[in-house]
C-alpha cells in the first residue's frame, strides 16, 4: 500500500520557507538590504550578530543619514518602505525591528526625520473618532437613503441638507461617475491640483505598511492593483 504522506527533505522545506513571499517581495527586500549593507561599508561597520541593542544603534544612524545614490533626501514613504522591507529582512532572524522595545530611539529618529518632511509642512493633520458627535462622515450618512446600502447614492432633486432628513434616491452612483469622482471634487473645492482615485488608496496603504502589515496582507484588504 502506497503511502499517505509525501517525505520533504530539509532542503526542501527552507526552499518553502525562503520562497513564500512573492517575487517582487523577495526583490524588493533585498534591495532595501542591500542600502543597509552599503551604509556599513560606507561607515566601516559591520552588522551585528543576533544583537538587537547594536543593530539598533545602526539603524537609528542610518534612519539620520540614509541619501540616494545622488545625494539627495529619502522622502517619507520612501524611509517607511525602507524600514518595513528591512523588517521583513531581520524578522526571518527573529527580530522586529519595528516592535521590539529594543528599537524605539531608532524609531523616534525615524519619526523626527518624517516631521521634518515637506508633507508634514503648513497645517496640522487631525484626525476623529468614527461615529462620534465630531466625525466627518456623520454630517453625509444620516442624510442617505435607509433603503440603499450603498455609501454614494444619487442626490435628491430638491432635497435640501438641514431640512430634508433622507437626501438621496434609492439607487447608487454609477461607475463612470465614481471613477470621475476626484478629479470633481478638486475642481469644485478649487485644489491646488487634480486627485485621482488612487490617492485616496495610496493613503490608507502607507499606514498599514507604517504598521508592519505584510505586503500580501494590505493587498488582499486593499488591492491597489484595480483600476480607480
Amino acid at each position: 500500500m502506497a503511502e499517505r504522506f509525501a517525505s520533504v527533505s530539509e532542503e526542501k522545506l527552507k526552499f518553502l520557507i525562503e520562497n513564500k513571499d512573492s517575487k517582487n517581495t523577495r526583490r524588493t527586500t533585498k534591495t532595501s538590504v542591500k542600502i543597509l549593507n552599503d551604509y556599513l561599508r560606507e561607515k566601516n561597520l559591520e552588522e551585528p550578530q543576533d544583537k538587537k541593542t547594536p543593530l539598533a544603534c545602526v539603524l537609528k544612524k542610518l534612519y539620520a543619514e540614509a541619501r540616494k545614490i545622488d545625494g539627495s533626501s529619502y522622502s517619507k514613504r520612501s524611509m517607511t518602505s525602507l524600514r518595513f522591507r528591512i523588517n521583513r529582512h531581520f524578522k526571518t532572524k527573529g527580530t522586529d525591528i519595528i516592535k521590539d522595545p529594543e528599537f524605539v530611539e531608532a524609531r523616534c529618529v525615524d519619526l523626527k526625520r518624517q516631521e521634518d518632511d515637506e508633507v508634514f509642512k503648513g497645517e496640522i493633520l487631525v484626525m476623529f473618532e468614527k461615529g462620534g458627535p465630531y466625525c466627518p462622515c456623520c454630517p453625509y450618512t444620516k442624510h442617505l437613503s435607509p433603503k440603499n446600502e450603498f455609501l454614494f447614492q444619487r442626490p435628491k432633486k430638491g432635497s435640501k441638507v438641514g431640512v430634508d432628513d433622507v437626501c438621496f434616491d434609492n439607487m447608487a452612483v454609477g461607475e463612470h461617475t465614481l471613477a470621475e469622482k476626484m478629479k470633481h471634487i478638486s475642481k469644485e473645492a478649487e485644489l491646488s491640483r487634480v486627485y485621482t482615485n488612487h490617492s485616496i488608496r495610496a493613503t490608507p496603504i502607507t499606514a498599514l505598511e507604517t504598521c508592519g502589515c505584510e505586503a500580501r496582507h494590505i493587498i488582499a484588504d486593499h488591492d491597489s492593483g484595480h483600476k480607480s
